[in-house]
């Protein structure tokens, strides 16, 4: 993982999404591109050709405060271990997804309203859309969360055979920050638990991580959300990680029921969502 981008709109949640990319990168040796889609039509009601005009000097103004907005702490105001570059693109919110294509980015990081008691201050921003439409992983960082140099991760897993590239991509993240990954799956009260399907992805998962910190576990509980919630709560998980695969397996996962969106609102865990 070598570039990570971080959409700055100078809300608070997107500077807590920020300072966390930054120690993340700091950690594992990656650059952090910070972008700020600006939109000049949304500035003013001025004419279109006065937007036009203005819109070279309004760019550099909003590069100034994008460098002030996004200083290294004073404790580390020396460290220049981590390169943090900027871009102003013209467009809207919705474009980062594009843009993080065209930049060929391997993560996006951005700050989101976690916690809070209500989905549509949680979801109503671009978040949501950006891990739908995103080539690369998408890491949610609640208001209020902090980057720990050894952090445990769970990987939510219903032994999908495309889990074993996306525990991959966090295994060498884990690796690098001293972390474990603890593949997770909870087998439903009301069902017959997974015993044999359980046994086998344990081997693959020994096979293909065996000097790598994963480890596997199962749960049991009423519903997939109380299953996550206590494992990730006895555990001292930093980062909760699932992964989506298409528009409908986004729906169930991101949809009014979903697991994710229900972790979300109950915890202040980070999000780390992976596409096939």
């Amino acid at each position: 993982m070598e570039k990570i981008l971080v959409p700055f709109d100078f809300s608070v949640s997107s500077s807590w999404g920020f300072y966390y990319a930054y120690e993340l990168a700091a950690s594992i040796g990656a650059q952090v591109l910070v972008v700020n889609m600006y939109s000049p039509a949304t500035e003013a009601t001025y004419s279109l050709e006065k937007l036009q005009a203005n819109a070279p000097k309004r760019k550099q103004e909003i590069l100034a405060h994008l460098k002030a907005a996004t200083q290294r702490p004073i404790s580390s105001a020396n460290d220049t271990s981590v390169t943090v570059t900027y871009d102003i693109d013209y467009g809207l919110k919705d474009d980062i997804a594009n843009y993080a294509k065209r930049q060929k980015v391997d993560l996006i990081v951005m700050g989101t309203h976690g916690g809070d008691k209500t989905t549509s201050k949680l979801w109503g921003s671009n978040t949501s859309l950006v891990i739908k439409e995103a080539h690369c992983p998408v890491l949610a960082i609640p208001v209020g969360s902090t980057f720990k140099a050894a952090q445990n991760i769970a990987y939510a897993t219903n032994f999908d055979s495309k889990d074993i590239d996306s525990i991959a991509q966090l295994a060498v993240v884990a690796a690098a920050t001293n972390s474990t990954v603890h593949c997770i799956h909870v087998n439903l009260f009301s069902e017959t638990p997974q015993l044999a399907e359980g046994a086998k992805f344990e081997e693959q998962l020994k096979a293909n991580f065996g000097d790598l910190p994963v480890v596997f576990n199962v749960w049991s509980a009423h519903t997939v959300e109380d299953g996550l919630e206590i494992f990730c709560r006895v555990n001292n998980i930093d980062i909760l990680a699932m992964l989506t695969h298409d528009r409908s397996a986004w729906d169930k996962l991101f949809g009014e029921k979903s697991v994710t969106r229900a972790m979300a609102l109950r915890t202040k865990l980070p999000l780390l969502a992976f596409h096939e």
